[in-house]
Protein backbone atom coordinates (compact mmCIF):
# COMPACT_ATOMS: atom_id res chain seq x y z
CA UNK A 1 0.00 0.00 0.00
CA UNK A 2 3.03 2.46 0.86
CA UNK A 3 4.71 1.63 -2.51
CA UNK A 4 1.67 2.61 -3.77
CA UNK A 5 0.67 5.88 -2.70
CA UNK A 6 4.42 6.42 -3.33
CA UNK A 7 3.86 5.99 -6.79
CA UNK A 8 0.76 7.63 -6.90
CA UNK A 9 2.29 10.74 -5.49
CA UNK A 10 4.89 10.69 -8.11
CA UNK A 11 1.81 10.44 -11.02
CA UNK A 12 0.38 13.24 -9.44
CA UNK A 13 3.46 15.72 -9.38
CA UNK A 14 4.41 14.70 -12.77
CA UNK A 15 0.65 14.82 -14.20
CA UNK A 16 0.78 18.53 -12.02
CA UNK A 17 3.72 19.54 -14.58
CA UNK A 18 2.25 18.66 -17.59
CA UNK A 19 -1.03 20.23 -17.03
CA UNK A 20 0.62 23.63 -16.57
CA UNK A 21 2.41 22.75 -19.96
CA UNK A 22 -1.01 20.87 -21.62
CA UNK A 23 -2.68 24.32 -20.73
CA UNK A 24 -1.10 26.58 -22.95
CA UNK A 25 -1.32 24.27 -25.64
CA UNK A 26 -4.96 24.26 -25.38
CA UNK A 27 -5.36 28.22 -25.12
CA UNK A 28 -3.53 28.92 -27.67
CA UNK A 29 -5.88 26.34 -30.13
CA UNK A 30 -8.46 27.22 -29.02
CA UNK A 31 -7.90 31.30 -30.03
CA UNK A 32 -6.44 30.11 -33.74
CA UNK A 33 -6.32 26.79 -33.89
CA UNK A 34 -2.70 26.18 -33.85
CA UNK A 35 -0.66 23.03 -32.63
CA UNK A 36 1.95 25.44 -30.94
CA UNK A 37 5.17 22.43 -31.35
CA UNK A 38 7.60 25.10 -29.91
CA UNK A 39 6.15 25.00 -26.37
CA UNK A 40 8.24 22.68 -24.84
CA UNK A 41 10.87 25.17 -25.63
CA UNK A 42 9.02 27.45 -23.35
CA UNK A 43 8.85 24.83 -20.76
CA UNK A 44 12.17 24.48 -20.92
CA UNK A 45 13.53 28.48 -20.76
CA UNK A 46 11.50 28.70 -18.10
CA UNK A 47 13.45 25.94 -16.52
CA UNK A 48 16.88 27.56 -17.49
CA UNK A 49 15.79 31.29 -16.09
CA UNK A 50 14.82 29.94 -12.75
CA UNK A 51 18.02 27.84 -12.64
CA UNK A 52 20.49 31.52 -13.10
CA UNK A 53 18.19 33.10 -10.63
CA UNK A 54 18.46 30.42 -7.56
CA UNK A 55 22.13 30.37 -8.76
CA UNK A 56 22.64 34.53 -8.32
CA UNK A 57 20.92 34.05 -5.46
CA UNK A 58 22.95 31.65 -3.88
CA UNK A 59 20.20 29.71 -3.00
CA UNK A 60 22.75 26.78 -1.38
CA UNK A 61 24.19 29.47 0.67
CA UNK A 62 21.14 30.67 1.96
CA UNK A 63 19.80 28.74 6.31
CA UNK A 64 17.63 26.46 6.33
CA UNK A 65 16.56 27.08 9.41
CA UNK A 66 15.89 30.54 8.24
CA UNK A 67 13.06 29.87 5.66
CA UNK A 68 11.81 32.83 4.63
CA UNK A 69 14.62 33.89 2.46
CA UNK A 70 14.88 30.23 0.60
CA UNK A 71 10.81 31.08 -0.19
CA UNK A 72 11.35 34.50 -1.54
CA UNK A 73 14.29 33.13 -3.82
CA UNK A 74 12.26 30.49 -5.33
CA UNK A 75 9.26 32.92 -5.41
CA UNK A 76 11.26 35.60 -7.51
CA UNK A 77 12.97 32.30 -9.36
CA UNK A 78 9.12 31.28 -10.28
CA UNK A 79 8.15 34.87 -11.38
CA UNK A 80 11.43 35.36 -13.25
CA UNK A 81 10.91 32.08 -15.11
CA UNK A 82 6.88 32.50 -15.77
CA UNK A 83 8.55 36.02 -17.53
CA UNK A 84 10.71 34.89 -19.35
CA UNK A 85 8.65 32.41 -20.79
CA UNK A 86 5.83 34.52 -21.72
CA UNK A 87 8.11 37.23 -23.13
CA UNK A 88 9.67 34.59 -25.39
CA UNK A 89 6.30 33.09 -26.55
CA UNK A 90 5.33 36.81 -27.35
CA UNK A 91 8.22 37.40 -29.53
CA UNK A 92 7.48 33.85 -31.25
CA UNK A 93 3.95 34.76 -32.16
CA UNK A 94 5.05 38.21 -33.51
CA UNK A 95 7.86 36.83 -36.02
CA UNK A 96 6.86 33.58 -36.38
CA UNK A 97 3.19 33.07 -36.57
CA UNK A 98 1.47 36.31 -37.25
CA UNK A 99 2.71 36.55 -40.99
CA UNK A 100 1.12 33.30 -41.13
CA UNK A 101 -2.65 34.25 -40.33
CA UNK A 102 -4.45 33.24 -43.18
CA UNK A 103 -2.04 30.66 -44.51
CA UNK A 104 -3.07 26.68 -44.82
CA UNK A 105 -2.74 24.75 -41.12
CA UNK A 106 0.30 22.81 -42.86
CA UNK A 107 1.98 25.86 -43.47
CA UNK A 108 1.66 26.87 -40.00
CA UNK A 109 1.94 23.44 -38.21
CA UNK A 110 5.54 23.04 -40.31
CA UNK A 111 6.30 26.95 -38.85
CA UNK A 112 5.56 25.66 -35.15
CA UNK A 113 8.03 22.63 -36.08
CA UNK A 114 10.62 24.70 -36.85
CA UNK A 115 10.64 27.59 -34.46
CA UNK A 116 10.95 24.10 -32.00
CA UNK A 117 13.73 22.90 -33.79
CA UNK A 118 15.53 26.51 -33.87
CA UNK A 119 14.74 27.23 -29.98
CA UNK A 120 16.44 23.96 -29.47
CA UNK A 121 19.46 24.95 -31.51
CA UNK A 122 19.45 28.27 -29.51
CA UNK A 123 19.41 26.70 -26.56
CA UNK A 124 22.40 24.39 -26.75
CA UNK A 125 24.93 27.53 -28.47
CA UNK A 126 23.64 29.71 -25.08
CA UNK A 127 23.11 27.03 -22.42
CA UNK A 128 25.51 23.95 -24.01
CA UNK A 129 24.41 21.08 -24.20
CA UNK A 130 25.50 19.52 -21.17
CA UNK A 131 22.93 18.61 -18.42
CA UNK A 132 22.93 21.07 -15.36
CA UNK A 133 22.41 19.71 -11.87
CA UNK A 134 18.95 22.44 -10.42
CA UNK A 135 20.19 24.20 -7.41
CA UNK A 136 18.94 23.03 -4.43
CA UNK A 137 17.98 24.74 -0.96
CA UNK A 138 20.85 22.74 1.13
CA UNK A 139 23.17 23.70 4.00
CA UNK A 140 27.41 23.17 3.12
CA UNK A 141 28.78 21.70 6.62
CA UNK A 142 32.78 21.60 6.33
CA UNK A 143 34.59 18.70 7.82
CA UNK A 144 36.50 20.66 10.08
CA UNK A 145 33.27 21.51 12.15
CA UNK A 146 31.46 18.57 11.35
CA UNK A 147 32.68 16.90 15.14
CA UNK A 148 30.03 19.64 16.29
CA UNK A 149 27.12 17.80 14.93
CA UNK A 150 27.77 14.16 15.93
CA UNK A 151 25.13 12.76 17.70
CA UNK A 152 22.60 15.22 16.10
CA UNK A 153 19.65 13.97 14.15
CA UNK A 154 18.83 16.87 11.16
CA UNK A 155 15.39 17.55 9.32
CA UNK A 156 16.47 16.95 5.85
CA UNK A 157 19.12 14.43 4.79
CA UNK A 158 22.67 14.85 5.47
CA UNK A 159 24.64 13.61 2.62
CA UNK A 160 27.69 13.72 1.36
CA UNK A 161 28.82 13.86 -2.98
CA UNK A 162 31.65 12.97 -4.87
CA UNK A 163 32.29 11.93 -8.60
CA UNK A 164 33.29 8.76 -9.64
CA UNK A 165 34.36 7.46 -12.92
CA UNK A 166 32.77 4.71 -14.74
CA UNK A 167 34.55 2.12 -17.44
CA UNK A 168 33.57 3.91 -20.30
CA UNK A 169 35.57 6.85 -18.77
CA UNK A 170 32.40 8.88 -17.94
CA UNK A 171 31.93 11.10 -14.71
CA UNK A 172 29.00 10.87 -12.54
CA UNK A 173 28.16 12.39 -8.69
CA UNK A 174 27.35 9.69 -6.25
CA UNK A 175 25.78 10.78 -3.32
CA UNK A 176 26.34 8.91 0.33
CA UNK A 177 23.29 9.50 3.19
CA UNK A 178 25.03 10.37 6.59
CA UNK A 179 22.49 11.10 8.69
CA UNK A 180 18.66 12.30 8.31
CA UNK A 181 15.71 12.80 10.94
CA UNK A 182 15.67 9.53 11.93
CA UNK A 183 19.21 8.85 11.48
CA UNK A 184 21.88 10.57 13.84
CA UNK A 185 25.55 11.84 12.58
CA UNK A 186 28.18 9.19 13.77
CA UNK A 187 32.00 9.97 14.55
CA UNK A 188 32.65 6.59 12.30
CA UNK A 189 30.96 8.36 9.38
CA UNK A 190 32.55 11.84 9.89
CA UNK A 191 35.98 9.72 9.81
CA UNK A 192 35.44 7.81 7.04
CA UNK A 193 34.36 10.75 5.11
CA UNK A 194 37.93 12.09 5.51
CA UNK A 195 39.47 9.30 3.82
CA UNK A 196 36.56 10.08 0.51
CA UNK A 197 38.02 11.39 -2.44
CA UNK A 198 36.47 12.66 -6.10
CA UNK A 199 37.99 10.97 -9.12
CA UNK A 200 40.22 13.66 -10.06
CA UNK A 201 41.77 12.39 -6.54
CA UNK A 202 40.15 15.90 -4.56
CA UNK A 203 38.95 15.10 -0.82
CA UNK A 204 35.53 15.82 -0.20
CA UNK A 205 35.87 17.80 2.11
CA UNK A 206 32.17 18.20 3.94
CA UNK A 207 28.69 17.38 3.41
CA UNK A 208 25.23 18.94 2.39
CA UNK A 209 22.21 19.26 4.82
CA UNK A 210 19.04 19.08 2.71
CA UNK A 211 15.50 21.02 2.47
CA UNK A 212 13.31 19.31 5.13
CA UNK A 213 10.46 19.52 2.80
CA UNK A 214 9.41 15.71 2.54
CA UNK A 215 8.71 13.98 -0.71
CA UNK A 216 5.32 14.27 -0.12
CA UNK A 217 5.14 18.05 0.99
CA UNK A 218 7.09 18.76 -2.35
CA UNK A 219 4.24 16.74 -4.48
CA UNK A 220 1.61 18.73 -2.32
CA UNK A 221 3.52 22.07 -3.09
CA UNK A 222 3.05 21.25 -6.72
CA UNK A 223 -0.64 20.43 -6.71
CA UNK A 224 -1.51 22.91 -4.74
CA UNK A 225 0.57 25.48 -7.30
CA UNK A 226 -1.76 23.79 -10.13
CA UNK A 227 -4.44 24.39 -8.49
CA UNK A 228 -3.96 27.91 -7.89
CA UNK A 229 -2.56 28.76 -11.63
CA UNK A 230 -5.80 26.76 -12.86
CA UNK A 231 -8.52 29.29 -10.25
CA UNK A 232 -6.43 32.50 -11.65
CA UNK A 233 -6.42 31.31 -15.42
CA UNK A 234 -10.38 30.63 -14.58
CA UNK A 235 -10.99 34.21 -12.94
CA UNK A 236 -8.99 35.69 -15.66
CA UNK A 237 -10.98 33.40 -18.73
CA UNK A 238 -14.70 34.47 -17.05
CA UNK A 239 -14.18 37.32 -15.10
CA UNK A 240 -12.43 40.02 -16.87
CA UNK A 241 -12.88 42.35 -19.69
CA UNK A 242 -9.32 40.27 -21.62
CA UNK A 243 -11.21 36.59 -20.56
CA UNK A 244 -14.57 38.01 -23.09
CA UNK A 245 -12.54 38.72 -25.52
CA UNK A 246 -10.30 36.13 -25.83
CA UNK A 247 -13.80 34.01 -25.98
CA UNK A 248 -14.99 36.48 -28.98
CA UNK A 249 -11.91 35.85 -30.85
CA UNK A 250 -11.79 32.24 -30.21
CA UNK A 251 -15.90 31.85 -31.22
CA UNK A 252 -16.15 33.94 -34.28
CA UNK A 253 -12.61 36.64 -34.88
CA UNK A 254 -14.41 38.37 -37.73
CA UNK A 255 -17.38 39.51 -35.53
CA UNK A 256 -15.01 40.06 -32.58
CA UNK A 257 -12.91 42.65 -34.53
CA UNK A 258 -16.72 44.32 -35.51
CA UNK A 259 -16.77 44.90 -32.48
CA UNK A 260 -13.72 46.58 -31.91
CA UNK A 261 -11.62 43.72 -30.39
CA UNK A 262 -8.12 43.69 -31.57
CA UNK A 263 -7.73 40.53 -32.21
CA UNK A 264 -3.84 40.49 -32.39
CA UNK A 265 -3.21 41.87 -29.17
CA UNK A 266 -5.55 39.31 -27.73
CA UNK A 267 -3.91 36.23 -29.51
CA UNK A 268 -0.26 37.85 -27.99
CA UNK A 269 -1.97 37.86 -24.73
CA UNK A 270 -3.06 34.10 -25.10
CA UNK A 271 0.31 33.20 -26.17
CA UNK A 272 2.17 34.89 -22.89
CA UNK A 273 -0.24 33.59 -20.45
CA UNK A 274 0.32 29.73 -22.23
CA UNK A 275 3.97 30.16 -21.94
CA UNK A 276 3.99 31.61 -18.22
CA UNK A 277 2.14 28.72 -17.18
CA UNK A 278 4.69 26.64 -18.92
CA UNK A 279 7.72 28.72 -17.32
CA UNK A 280 5.98 27.30 -13.97
CA UNK A 281 6.07 23.76 -15.24
CA UNK A 282 9.42 24.32 -15.98
CA UNK A 283 10.67 25.55 -12.94
CA UNK A 284 9.18 22.87 -10.87
CA UNK A 285 10.18 20.12 -13.24
CA UNK A 286 13.92 21.42 -12.39
CA UNK A 287 13.61 21.60 -8.48
CA UNK A 288 11.38 18.34 -8.66
CA UNK A 289 13.36 16.57 -11.14
CA UNK A 290 17.33 17.99 -10.62
CA UNK A 291 18.44 17.81 -14.19
CA UNK A 292 18.09 20.53 -16.79
CA UNK A 293 19.06 20.66 -20.89
CA UNK A 294 18.64 22.48 -24.20
CA UNK A 295 16.17 19.21 -25.53
CA UNK A 296 14.25 18.84 -22.07
CA UNK A 297 11.23 20.12 -23.03
CA UNK A 298 10.40 17.80 -26.42
CA UNK A 299 9.36 14.92 -24.73
CA UNK A 300 7.30 16.87 -21.87
CA UNK A 301 5.91 18.99 -24.49
CA UNK A 302 4.86 15.86 -26.58
CA UNK A 303 3.05 14.21 -23.81
CA UNK A 304 1.60 17.74 -22.49
CA UNK A 305 -0.12 17.94 -26.38
CA UNK A 306 -1.39 14.15 -25.56
CA UNK A 307 -2.50 15.31 -22.61
CA UNK A 308 -4.38 18.09 -24.24
CA UNK A 309 -6.18 15.93 -26.49
CA UNK A 310 -7.10 13.42 -23.92
CA UNK A 311 -9.00 16.40 -22.26
CA UNK A 312 -10.13 17.66 -25.16
CA UNK A 313 -7.48 20.12 -26.74
CA UNK A 314 -9.43 24.10 -26.17
CA UNK A 315 -10.63 22.60 -22.60
CA UNK A 316 -8.87 24.41 -20.08
CA UNK A 317 -10.42 21.96 -17.59
CA UNK A 318 -9.57 19.40 -20.27
CA UNK A 319 -6.10 20.08 -20.06
CA UNK A 320 -5.60 19.66 -16.42
CA UNK A 321 -7.51 16.74 -16.08
CA UNK A 322 -5.49 15.16 -18.93
CA UNK A 323 -2.12 16.25 -17.89
CA UNK A 324 -3.11 14.74 -14.41
CA UNK A 325 -4.54 11.08 -15.91
CA UNK A 326 -1.64 10.86 -18.07
CA UNK A 327 1.20 11.28 -15.61
CA UNK A 328 -0.61 9.13 -12.93
CA UNK A 329 -1.19 6.45 -15.85
CA UNK A 330 2.84 6.77 -16.88
CA UNK A 331 3.75 6.08 -13.76
CA UNK A 332 1.30 3.53 -12.28
CA UNK A 333 1.39 1.50 -14.91
CA UNK A 334 5.32 0.85 -15.62
CA UNK A 335 5.58 0.25 -11.20
CA UNK A 336 3.43 -2.89 -11.92
CA UNK A 337 5.01 -4.57 -14.79
CA UNK A 338 8.03 -6.86 -14.95
CA UNK A 339 11.17 -4.61 -15.01
CA UNK A 340 12.11 -5.90 -18.79
CA UNK A 341 9.24 -3.42 -19.30
CA UNK A 342 9.91 -0.52 -17.32
CA UNK A 343 11.85 0.89 -20.43
CA UNK A 344 8.13 1.13 -21.80
CA UNK A 345 6.72 4.36 -20.28
CA UNK A 346 6.64 6.30 -22.83
CA UNK A 347 4.27 4.19 -24.88
CA UNK A 348 1.36 4.97 -22.19
CA UNK A 349 0.99 7.95 -23.32
CA UNK A 350 0.92 7.13 -26.92
CA UNK A 351 -1.17 4.24 -26.62
CA UNK A 352 -3.61 6.28 -24.64
CA UNK A 353 -3.12 8.82 -27.46
CA UNK A 354 -4.39 5.76 -29.96
CA UNK A 355 -7.31 5.12 -27.86
CA UNK A 356 -8.66 8.35 -26.88
CA UNK A 357 -8.66 8.93 -30.97
CA UNK A 358 -10.54 5.87 -31.93
CA UNK A 359 -12.96 5.85 -29.30
CA UNK A 360 -13.33 9.90 -28.21
CA UNK A 361 -11.64 12.01 -30.68
CA UNK A 362 -12.80 14.90 -29.39
CA UNK A 363 -11.18 14.25 -25.78
CA UNK A 364 -13.12 13.78 -22.49
CA UNK A 365 -14.30 17.40 -21.94
CA UNK A 366 -14.54 18.29 -25.73
CA UNK A 367 -17.22 18.72 -27.93
CA UNK A 368 -17.99 17.02 -30.91
CA UNK A 369 -18.20 19.60 -33.93
CA UNK A 370 -18.90 18.45 -37.17
CA UNK A 371 -17.21 19.14 -40.35
CA UNK A 372 -18.48 22.12 -42.35
CA UNK A 373 -18.46 21.20 -46.01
Amino acid sequence: MEYLLDQLLNGLSLGCIYAFIALGYTMVYGIIKLINFAHGEFFMVGAFAGYFVLSAAGIEAIGLPEPLPMILAFGIAMLAAALSSGVLAVIVERLAYRPLMGSSRIAALLTALGVSLFLQNVGIQVFSAEQRGYPEARRYIDLDDAADYVGQTFPGLAYATFTVTSPTGKDSEVREILAGPDKALTADAVAELKYKKDADGEPVGGFYVSSPFSHTAKTLIVIVSLALSFGLLWLLVHRTQFGRAMRAVSYNPEAAKLMGIQSTRVISMTFFVGAFLAGIGGIIWGMRYGKIEPFMGFMPGLKAFIAAVIGGIGSIPGAVFGGILLGVLEVLIPAYLPSEYSGYKDAVAFIALIAILLYRPQGLFGRFEGEKV
